[in-house]
C-alpha cells in the first residue's frame, strides 16, 4: 500500500530527527520539534504549542511534531487541518 503525502512527511521527518538525535538531546530533550520537509523549524516546550505553530504556518499542508527523546515511542504526530 502506498503512503499518503501526510504519511511520507511524518516518516521522512522522523528519519531526519533520528539522524540528529545525538546532537539534539543535550539541549532540547523533552521539547517538541516542529518539522516540515525533513527540517526542524522550531522547538516548542509543549506539543500543543508546536501544533498551534504548525497550523498557523502551514494550514493544511503536511507537517509533523516530533518529541526530542531517547525513548522510542512512535513516529511522530501528524497534524493536518483536513483530518
Amino acid at each position: 500500500m502506498a503512503l499518503s503525502n501526510y504519511d511520507r512527511e511524518v516518516k521522512s521527518n522522523f528519519d531526519a530527527l533520528q539522524r540528529e538525535l545525538g546532537n539534539l538531546l543535550p539541549h532540547h530533550a523533552g521539547q517538541y520539534a516542529l518539522m516540515q520537509n525533513r527540517q526542524i523549524l522550531q522547538f516548542c516546550a509543549t506539543m500543543s504549542d508546536a501544533v498551534r505553530e504548525g497550523v498557523r504556518r502551514f494550514g493544511e499542508a503536511p507537517f509533523s511534531v516530533q518529541e526530542i527523546t531517547d525513548q522510542r515511542l512512535d513516529i511522530g504526530t501528524l497534524i493536518s487541518a483536513s483530518h
